[in-house]
């Protein structure tokens, strides 16, 4: 009975190993260049998942995006499709995503409290640096734009 319960046991830490090097905890930083002609800067937090689907991932991220002239949260859910292979992840991306707008100074219009979109891209792993290029389509044109990014995965 105890060697059964060490084998379990053993086989458990195995399974939890193998689930746990699936997740990644990142810093991310980037820039978006909008279609009204400004630039604005991100930077926040991602955590990427693993599914048991081959090549399929999960990116939810947590994002401050600023300009001087608008500030606002974005959270991005990126679903990615890559070819894992040994250092290097080529993959595409559809992101769904969500903003709450914490100020802005825009006089005579004002962009929407709450918006929402979904991004179209792609990116590059390398072992743990990642970069990603997607096109942010929205009914706000504020968030409509070309986003370029950098992660650091720990």
């Amino acid at each position: 009975m105890k060697k059964l319960l060490l084998l379990a046991f053993v086989s458990l830490l195995f399974v939890s190993t193998e689930a746990f090097s699936q997740i990644r905890l990142g810093a991310k930083a980037g820039l978006i260049s909008s279609e009204r002609s400004y630039t604005e800067y991100q930077g926040g937090v991602a955590l990427q998942v693993g599914l048991p689907l081959i090549g399929l991932k999960v990116q939810p991220e947590l994002l401050y995006s600023y300009s001087p002239n608008i500030g606002f949260l974005q959270v991005p859910v990126h679903v990615q499709w890559g070819l894992d292979l040994i250092f290097l992840r080529p993959y595409l991306s559809v992101s769904p995503f969500a903003n709450i707008l914490l100020h802005h100074n825009y006089v005579g219009g004002s962009p929407t409290k709450f918006g929402y979109g979904v991004g179209l891209g792609g990116g590059l792993d390398i072992w743990r640096l990642q970069l990603q290029v997607q096109y942010n389509l929205s009914e706000d044109k504020l968030l409509r734009g070309t986003q370029v990014s950098v992660a650091y995965f720990f």
